[in-house]
């Protein structure tokens, strides 16, 4: 009969044991999926402000390329009235000549 005891005494121990060594897993693990979350949402929200920031930049250089086109298309049209300012001062020379 003692050894029974000494057996289930000794089962008891084992299974405290292994008991807590289940909670520590467990909070080890709920420790572990805590910071997972965490780094999940840490790379969600860089993903997005980098998004923000490829759209941002995007949009950044469409007007720029807007302007660009702009400032092109007024120094062509100030170069023809350029030319044709000097052919006007060209005839009119011409004219106060004769």
């Amino acid at each position: 009969m003692a050894k029974i005891e000494a057996y289930w005494v000794e089962a008891q121990t084992l299974c405290h044991n292994v008991n807590d060594h289940l909670k520590d897993s467990q909070d080890q693990y709920q420790a572990l999926e805590k910071k997972y979350n965490k780094a999940k949402k840490v790379i969600k929200d860089f993903q997005q402000r980098e998004l923000e920031y490829i759209q941002y930049h995007h949009d950044d250089k469409k007007k720029i390329e807007d302007l660009e086109k702009d400032h092109f298309l007024e120094v062509q049209h100030l170069q023809t009235r350029v030319k044709n300012f000097a052919t006007f001062i060209y005839f009119v020379s011409i004219i106060n000549l004769l």
